[in-house]
This record gives structure tokens, sequence and C-alpha cells, in this order.
């Protein structure tokens, strides 16, 4: 039934090329009659060219009468343009005549062939269906025909390409891939004549060929397919154990070479593509092989992925192509995406997740320098209100010293940040004002919240000792505003 298909999209294929084809020659004929024409109108003038110069002789010479000789020069340019006009006004009969076939000669020279061979394409094609409903063709032998079309269509698509044909060239082979696909999948997953290993290897391959064959035809659309088809890869080949570490280097691998070919033909989209569906390839792992004790090489996958598609963002920052601008817009998104998925990985892990939130808010330090001072804020916050929310859940005497640990790492970090804006005497933005305020009353709140669940009598010397902190603080601050 594929062959079948496959044969008459071959046959609808078909039937344009050919009658481009012949536009094509009858738009040459012309394009050369017209250029014959041009090449003797060309003779011509060059021919009145050099009768002209002897006209403007009088003028330099005494004559008695000086408007004569005015008349004279002014209409001897006029005799050129009328040559002109007369020879080109008696051919323009003779390349509709030339280029216009009559009824009869189109219909048995032209499209009788075509109907014959759409005919046979047709007849072979019900042959096919025949043979495979009868069960003269074996599964072995339908795969083999499956291949044996698919590298034909690619064939069939290069060899169109070279012949000025590129975007139906492209569609030829982007289709002959397509059939590579279906061929490979049909014999690993209907038909089980390839095992697992093997069938992986060879849509890997199948994988690269497109990919090389979009590198070197400069066609986007096969790109997409390669980078689609790579990663549909481990869903047409299912398996019941997790191989989480196989999946994901794999993954990453496809990333690196869809970044490759993305930056050397200037395809950002293409990105876009790799990273939707790196999203979509994790999640499907997730739902089906994810257990808690794999948060650790989870988190490691992630923070890479994550580190690869800003990597991307940094390198097309520059660019101003609409495209780019777009690509740039969705992968914006991957920190929230990362942030959000490491939350759902560490939450029950808190030693980890107390350690992410700290280098969060040391990420968000890092930016004061660049004046990014809303950024930094939301940065703050998505540090501080997890760790509120865990310091509720599970603050007891168990993690007192651990989630102490943390609460100070995140304001010694914040408050830093704050003090090289104010030491290199920058004007702080409302933002870091905001900051500078909210840091300490978070702080104290989430160590309260510590203290009071191991050493309830331990509170009016952490309120104090919190006070007087801030008081330095606030007087040194001031002391330096009056400098």
């Amino acid at each position: 039934m594929i062959i079948f298909l496959l044969l008459i999209v071959l046959a609808v294929l078909a039937a344009p090329y050919l009658y481009v084809s012949h536009v094509r020659g009858e738009l040459e004929a012309l394009i050369n009659q017209l250029t014959r024409r041009l090449d003797a109108i060309d003779e011509r003038l060059q021919s009145t060219a050099r009768v002209m110069p002897s006209a403007p002789a009088r003028v330099d010479s005494p004559s008695p009468h000086p408007q004569a000789s005015m008349v004279v020069t002014s209409t001897a340019p006029v005799v050129s343009p009328r040559v002109e006009r007369q020879e080109v006004s008696h051919e323009p009969s003779r390349p509709l005549q030339d280029s216009s076939d009559s009824l009869e000669n189109e219909i048995g020279s032209r499209w009788l062939l075509y109907v014959g061979v759409l005919a046979l394409v047709v007849g072979a094609a019900y042959f096919q269906k025949l043979a495979i409903d009868s069960g003269w063709i074996g599964e072995r032998a339908r795969v083999i025909e499956g291949i044996v079309a698919g590298l034909a269509l690619v064939a069939g698509g290069r060899w169109f390409i070279k012949r000025g044909y590129e975007l139906y060239g492209q569609i030829i082979a982007g289709g002959g891939v397509a059939v590579l696909y279906v061929s490979v999948y049909a014999a690993a997953t209907l038909y089980e004549l390839l095992g697992r290993g093997a069938a992986f290897a060879t849509l890997c391959a199948v994988t690269s060929l497109a990919a090389v064959l979009a590198a070197r035809y400069r066609s986007q659309g096969l790109a997409v397919m390669a980078v689609g088809g790579g990663f549909l890869t481990p869903f047409l080949l299912p398996s019941e154990t997790d191989r989480q570490v196989a999946l994901f280097t794999y993954d990453g691998v496809l990333i690196a070479g869809t970044m490759y070919l993305a930056h050397r033909r200037v395809w950002p989209l293409l990105n876009v593509a790799s990273y939707v569906l790196t999203q979509l390839t994790v999640i499907a792992w997730a739902g089906a092989f994810y257990a808690p004790e794999k948060y650790l090489v989870t988190q490691a996958y992630l923070t890479i992925f994550c580190a690869m598609f800003l990597y991307i963002l940094y390198e097309i920052r520059r660019a101003n192509a609409p495209a780019a601008q777009a690509a740039q817009a969705v992968l914006w998104t991957a920190p929230v995406v990362y942030y959000v998925g490491s939350l759902m990985v560490l939450w029950s892990h808190s030693t980890p997740l107390l350690v992410f939130l700290s280098v969060v808010a040391t990420i968000g330090a890092a930016l004061a320098p660049r004046g990014w001072a809303p950024v930094r804020l939301a940065i703050w916050v998505a540090s501080v209100v997890p760790l509120l929310v865990w310091v509720k859940n599970y603050g007891d005497e168990t993690w007192l010293f651990t989630g102490l640990a943390a609460v100070t790492a995140i304001y010694a970090v914040t408050i830093l940040s704050q003090l090289s804006l104010i030491v290199g005497r920058e004007r702080l933005a409302e933002s870091d004002v905001a900051m500078l305020h909210l840091n300490p009353v978070a702080s104290y709140v989430a160590a309260l919240a510590l203290v009071n669940a191991a050493y309830p009598e331990s509170e009016g010397a952490l309120a104090i000792g919190f006070a007087i902190w801030n008081g330095m603080m606030a007087g040194a601050l001031w002391q330096r505003r009056h400098l």
C-alpha cells in the first residue's frame, strides 16, 4: 500500500514537471530569438553612430546661414530612432508564430505522452497493490522496495536540483527521506526484520543523510525534516526499559548538530525546533520512567541542555532578521523552563534544592554590574519564594544549620551586589531599592522559622541580632551617601 501511494504521488509530481519543461523550452527559444534581434539592432546602431560624426563638422566651419546648420545637426539624430522603430515593428509576429503550436501538434506530440506516462505509473502501482494483496511479495521484499524507492526519490530530487528545479527537487528528496524513515520503521516494528540497535543506527544514518542534503542544497525544509526525524527516532523505536543516559546523550548530539547547521546556513528557527522537541522528549521520558532516585542525572542533563540553548541565544543576540528575533523570543523561555523543571526534580531532595536556590541567587547577583535591575529582582524572588515554602514545610531541627546556611548565602550575595553598586556611586533603580529592604526582611522571616522550630527560646536573640546588624548597615550607607 505504501508503494502504491508513493507511485501515485510520483505521478502527480511528474505531471507539473513535464509541463514546466515544455514551457521552459518555449521560453528559452523565445529568449534566443529576442537576443538575436537585439544583437542585430545593436549592430545597426553602431553603423549609424559611425556615420553621424560628419554632421556636427558643419557647426565649426563658418557658414553664412547658421540657422541652416543648426537644423541639419538637430534633425540628423532623428534618423536612427525611425529606423529602429521600423525594424522592430516588422518582426513581432515571428515569435508568436514560432512559440505557438497548433492544437493537433500539442495533443499529438506532448499531452498523449504525458497521459501514457501517467497510465504506466498507475498500472505499475495497481500491479504492486495486487501483488501485495495476493501475497506474491513478502514483507522483506516490501521493505527493500521501500528503501529502493526512497533512495530513488533522493537521487531524483538531486537530479532536479542540478537542472535548476531547486524547490521541486527538494520536495522530492524530502519525500524520499520520509519513505526511508517509514520503511525502516516498518522493518523494525511491523515486520520485526531489524533489531532495535540496527534500526536505530539505520534511522540515524537517514537523519545524517537528510542533514547533509539540507546543508549542501541550502534547504531549510530538509533541515527541519532531519531534526524532526532525529528526535522522532527514539519514539519510532519504543523500549520498555529506561535508557536515560543514552537517550539524553543522543538528544545532546542532535542539539549540537542542529546548532552547527543553523549557524552555518543562518537558520535560527531550526534551533527553535530542536528546543521544542527536546522539551517534548524530556517530558515524554519523565512521564514514563522518572523516579526520585534519578534526580541527579536528570538535573545534570537539564543543566547541559539549558546551557546549550543559552549559548545559541548568545550567538544570535545581535541578529536583526525577523526569524532571528522570533527565535530569541522563544529561546528566552529556556531559563524559565529549566528553573521550573529543576524545582520539580529537586523538591523532594532538600540539600540539592537549597544549593540550587543559592546558585540562582548568585547568578542574579552577578548581573548587578550589567544594570538589569528588574531581572535581578525577578531572580531574587525566584530564589527566596521557594526557600520560604521549603522552610515552612521542612524547617525543623534536622535541617536547621543547612537551612540557615542557604538563608545566609542568599542574603549575603544579594547585599554584596547592592553594595557594589553603591560603592561604585551608581544610582539604585527602584527594583534595587525594593530588594534592599525586602532582602533582610525575607532572610529574617526564614531564619526565625528555622530557629523557632528547633530553639524557640532563641527568637529574641535572633531579633536583636538582626536589628543591630541592619542598623549598622543603615548607618554605614547613610554615612557613605553624605561623604
